[in-house]
């Protein structure tokens, strides 16, 4: 296959998705904002407040986890739906929260877990729905063969959830779910559910900080999604505060938020995906590129404390959002030209170049665009009939196109 540039050395191009062709749901390929937390009625309020915070970053959807929140009694979670569709936003409710699938369900708390103990999970999403949710989540599903009983279980409320969207929105209705990459067999077996139209795993926030871990992980998850049909779905930071602290996720990953280059690596691995077929789910806090608003150091868990987090996150969008260069601006261009160059739908392939080591640098190909992904610690430097259109870390003006290290930029061939 023939790329839209030339590399210095001998070019090596692999495909390995093709562009969606035809009519497609609107979750297939867009952009998913995720409310971090469990929400009480006052984070399902503050959540309407920064809801213009979120349209400006020209995302499709966003998602919220109103746990506290007896949907069918308190009407906060009708009212955020009213305020997305008013923005142009369709909503996802996700239903469960994986941090208490194996406790006992609070009192005040009638909805919070998803197992044996909750008292009718499928009467909370019906009553999501019957509020006008576009969606529903089905969070972290068990997918360990050891436990047949769970997952026989889950199978049942599956086809429960299914058969609850298909009423309520018979078209274009997304039911999600993620699932970890620690049990291959329990993956598949989710990827290959009748019931599911998609389903993120946890591979991307596993990668140590290596150009050819984020290769590896990529190729691994487009192939086995396109084997099975299920919607590819990207997700790049920890879901929870306190999967975190309990060393849920590998030692060596990526994320690490004391890393002195943390933000700089939340801004490329953002942008990297953002250049990504199907769809990617941006959770909140990401946008700012802070890690205390993405990993606090207390528990957004908490009711009281999601409300916290949100509230902080508007406040500190508000603030970069008069910077060009900051984080949160810096997407708003990212997703602007994702839409632009229609990169949720292209084809895929990643390069081999001799100019660039390929342990170090990922070179990609969205469609017409080139994504460039720098991990080493010199800069990479790209022939000048390209044009930079984005990079995730802006450092002035330069005279040819080149890459910092730990950054990652986007680049288009120059009109002749």
């Amino acid at each position: 296959m023939s790329i839209p540039f030339s590399l210095p050395g001998t070019v090596c191009t692999h495909r390995i998705h093709p562009p969606t062709r035809g009519r497609q749901p609107w979750w297939r390929n867009g952009l998913i904002y995720d409310f971090r937390g469990f929400c009480n009625a006052a984070g399902v309020r503050a959540a309407i407040e920064h809801l213009p915070w979120v349209a400006k970053l020209g995302v499709d959807a966003v998602e919220i986890r109103p746990s506290f929140v007896r949907i069918d009694k308190d009407p906060c979670v009708k009212d955020f739906i009213a305020a997305a569709h008013r923005a142009k936003l369709k909503v996802v409710v996700r239903v469960s929260g994986n941090i208490h699938t194996h406790e006992p369900v609070a009192p005040d708390n009638p909805a919070c877990a998803l197992g044996y103990e909750a008292p009718d999970p499928v009467r909370h999403l019906a009553a999501a729905l019957e509020s006008g949710a576009d969606g529903i989540d089905l969070g972290m599903l068990a997918n360990d063969s050891s436990a047949p009983e769970l997952f026989s279980w889950y199978s049942e409320y599956m086809q429960n959830a299914r058969s609850e969207v298909g009423i309520y929105i018979p078209e274009d209705g997304l039911l999600a779910a993620s699932a970890t990459t620690n049990t291959q067999e329990g993956l598949q077996g989710l990827l290959t559910a009748d019931y599911l139209d998609q389903v993120r795993d946890d591979g991307l926030i596993r990668v140590e900080f290596e150009a050819i871990d984020f290769l590896s992980t990529i190729v691994t998850t487009i192939r086995e999604h396109n084997t099975s049909g299920s919607g590819l779905a990207w997700s790049t930071t920890p879901p929870s505060t306190e999967r975190w602290k309990l060393g849920v996720f590998d030692d060596l990953a990526w994320y690490k938020p004391e890393h002195e280059k943390i933000s700089e690596r939340i801004r490329a691995v953002t942008s990297l995906v953002l250049a990504l077929p199907g769809c990617v789910y941006l959770r909140s806090g990401e946008e700012t590129a802070k890690p205390e608003l993405i990993t606090p150091g207390f528990a957004p868990e908490e009711g009281e404390h999601s409300t916290e987090l949100i509230a902080a996150t508007t406040a500190e969008c508000a603030r970069q959002a008069a910077d060009s260069s900051s984080a949160y601006s810096t997407m708003v261009q990212a997703t602007s030209l994702r839409a632009k160059y229609g990169l949720g739908e292209s084809s895929w392939s990643w390069v081999e170049a001799e100019a660039y080591p390929r342990n170090q640098v990922l070179v990609g190909t969205s469609g017409s665009l080139i994504t460039v992904f720098n991990t080493s610690n010199t800069t990479q430097y790209i022939p000048q009939s390209m044009k930079r259109v984005h990079v995730s870390s802006p450092s002035g003006v330069e005279a040819i196109p080149s890459i910092d290290p730990g950054t990652c930029a986007w680049f288009s061939p120059m009109k002749a």
